[in-house]
């Protein structure tokens, strides 16, 4: 689409060595109407800027930090967010190209999102856990979207926003959902590719649970901390013993739909829990010190 300039943004925690689909992206990156932005978060940067590609080295950074300092470094008038392990499926930026075309007062797409390459059951299951709004066959559209696969109009991001790891998608997509600037774009599709083992794919889920959780609970305001503790305990609830059932039901006759995926879904559950659980304990651990810290500081005077 002329006049319209994409950045496409990658985050990569581990390093671009784990981007192993750049070379499905590259074709057409020219660095003005389509430039490609790996946000590399890994210490051993070796730069591998070359044209249409920046390679941007940020040591140390988590997700959301790769997500909000690649946003601010990116120069496209929109932005698409994808993840490392995120194959693009042929039609991905014309598809996004053409929702911009149809619906000029939008300025944030989801995108939909696959697992066509994955053959392990436990990446499946995180599939699930995670992305199961946005499969291409799910029945029901998205409520909003995720760092998978996105595109944000970057002139639509406030500053504040920005300013903050996790503004994104804790701040502006859901200040642009509730004023009606969001919808659904099912053809730009990304291939979502995990094989993780049992092991692998407990720790994912509660590294992942842990890290999204923690960085939201900054980013919103605070709550009290009885309401905390119960919406807690009801979203462990949920995670153990109604997200599995539920999507066993929803799906019923893929391969998520037996009872073989409902224990695995079952034990996934059980790790985010306890990624809930630890997080929320941390916080209430370091409500519960800061008076004594400033008694200590007052009383040093």
């Amino acid at each position: 689409m002329s006049g319209i300039s994409i950045s496409v943004l990658v985050t990569a925690p581990l390093g671009i060595a784990a981007c192993h689909y750049l070379d499905d992206l590259l074709p057409g990156a020219d660095g003005r109407n389509l430039e490609i932005v790996v946000a590399d978060g890994a210490t051993n940067f070796v730069d591998r800027s070359r044209v249409g590609l920046r390679h941007l080295s940020l040591p140390g950074r988590g997700l959301q930090g790769l997500m909000a300092e690649g946003i601010r470094r990116c120069s496209g008038e929109w932005v698409v967010l994808t993840e490392d392990h995120c194959r693009p499926l042929p039609g991905l930026l014309a598809a996004y190209r053409d929702a911009i075309r149809g619906n000029p007062e939008v300025d944030l797409f989801s995108g939909a999102v696959d697992n066509l390459t994955s053959a392990s059951p436990w990446g499946f299951a995180v599939f699930m856990i995670g992305l199961r709004q946005f499969w291409a066959k799910a029945t029901q559209p998205p409520s909003g979207a995720s760092n998978a696969n996105l595109m944000v109009r970057r002139s639509a991001m406030l500053a504040s926003e920005l300013a903050v790891d996790g503004g994104l998608l804790n701040l502006t997509a859901p200040r642009l959902v509730r004023s009606g600037r969001y919808k659904h774009c099912p053809a730009a599709i990304v291939d979502h590719v995990l094989d993780f083992s049992l092991s692998e794919a407990v720790r994912f889920q509660f590294n992942c649970t842990r890290a999204v959780l923690a960085v939201k609970r900054e980013t919103l305001p605070p709550q009290p901390v009885p309401t905390q503790i119960v919406g807690t305990c009801r979203d462990v609830v949920c995670h153990i013993a109604i997200v599995p059932f539920r999507v066993v039901r929803e799906f019923r006759g893929t391969s998520q739909s037996g009872p073989a995926a409902a224990v695995r879904l079952m034990l996934l559950g059980f790790a985010a829990g306890i990624a809930m659980i630890a997080v929320d304990l941390a916080r209430l651990l370091r409500r519960a010190r800061r008076p004594a810290h400033f008694k200590a500081l007052t009383d040093a005077k």
